[in-house]
């Protein structure tokens, strides 16, 4: 690969992210003037023992010392750390009508295959896992959003996570069949900040209390929206930060700066976009495509312009990120991070080295399993 192709990666590479939170039982809130209610399933998962909290309590969102925020997806000769593209006004501001089509309900959990992969776009269950440890996602959607957009990028955003849970079930075999996470269907939480703030944080960082600006804008943001501004205390959610609970979030805004952490990840807004048009089944089928062809992003997505998003092939590459960030999040670190000898098992194969190639040609490597079975986040039937 050039040199010039591994910088373009990078700019892919910054945008992934997620982590957070569930209304206990019911949560009304109010898009675009219209209310939504949301109802959490009866059984929301496994739930851990005593608060004990791993953050770092100096901070005002008392963020964890060991979770600061990593850009884009590992930091190796593969994907240096640049900044990726921006987006202006125009061009991010997707409607449903123009873009999105109609969206259906959420299927129900099930262990089996669904004939729904035919229908671009239809919901396919999540296989049926209760590992000891909890998968929480929420998307923090402007105030300013309209509310069908939202609904929108929600499935979208759930399907790309089913699409993630299933291919690590696929990855864990023939070593531990079946094996993989559980999360708690994404829940929709009114965000503090309007949509051009949070495309604000994306571009230019989040301001700190010295007047400085936190690189990772997105990250900062949910952090304080989900700490200092009490979301999580509201939804009687435990802390970022406390053992046994993993957040991904969907931002509400932003193009290409998601960041990742050991107990939180935030991806930008334009990630369920992207899955929407590009892959909307979350796998390489005949409803993927690429920017360019009728229905993709083309010009709205800076992210079109860089190689191999632009590429035939590579429609599906954004749910590749996004298994990245949790697989991040469950402790897996990339190939450069581990010794001599399990690196040789995983660079060039696993999704924590090539997560662009998801679908193509990286999978899970032996160390990859065997730290997920130790991590307490997957469980088989």
């Amino acid at each position: 690969m050039k040199p010039s192709d591994r910088r373009a990666l990078a700019s892919i590479a910054h945008m992934l992210a997620l982590a957070l939170c569930l209304p206990s039982c019911y949560d009304d809130i109010r898009l675009g003037g219209r209310s939504l209610t949301f109802i959490a399933p009866d059984d929301a998962g496994p739930q851990d023992g005593p608060n004990q909290p791993t953050r770092d309590n100096a901070t005002s969102n008392a963020q964890s010392k060991s979770d600061a925020p990593s850009p884009g997806t590992g930091q190796t000769d593969r994907t240096p750390p640049v900044d990726g593209g921006k987006a202006d006004d125009a061009s991010t501001d997707l409607g449903a009508s123009d873009v999105f089509g109609v969206d259906a309900p959420r299927a129900d959990e099930d262990g089996g295959d669904s004939e729904a992969k035919s229908v671009c776009g239809a919901p396919v269950p999540p296989l049926s896992v209760r590992p000891p440890k909890r998968v929480v996602t929420l998307y923090l959607a402007a105030p300013d959003t309209p509310v069908d957009d939202v609904l929108v990028r929600r499935a979208a955003f759930e399907r790309a996570l089913v699409a993630v849970q299933r291919w690590f079930a696929e990855s864990m075999s023939p070593n531990y069949p079946v094996e993989t996470f559980h999360f708690e269907p994404p829940r929709v939480v009114q965000s503090a900040y309007t949509r051009s703030e949070w495309f604000d944080f994306d571009e230019n960082g989040f301001p700190a209390p010295d007047g400085t600006k936190v690189t990772c804008g997105l990250w900062a943001a949910a952090q304080k929206e989900l700490g200092e501004n009490g979301v999580l205390g509201s939804l009687g959610l435990p802390p970022v930060g406390e053992a046994g609970t993993f957040y991904v979030v969907l931002a509400g805004g932003g193009v290409t700066h998601g960041c990742r952490g050991s107990s939180i990840s935030v991806v930008e807004e334009m990630l369920a976009d992207r899955v929407r048009a590009h892959c909307p089944n979350g796998v390489y089928d005949s409803c993927a495509k690429r920017c360019s062809d009728p229905g993709g992003l083309g010009d709205a997505d800076p992210l079109c312009e860089v190689f191999p998003s632009n590429a035939p092939g590579y429609g599906c590459m954004m749910v590749g990120a996004l298994a990245n960030h949790i697989a991040y999040g469950f402790g897996l670190r990339p190939p450069t991070e581990r010794t001599e000898e399990e690196r040789a098992l995983c660079e060039g194969s696993t999704i924590m080295d090539q997560w662009w190639n998801y679908g193509r040609s990286v999978t899970l490597c032996d160390p990859d399993k065997r730290d997920l079975v130790a991590s307490g986040f997957v469980a088989g039937p």
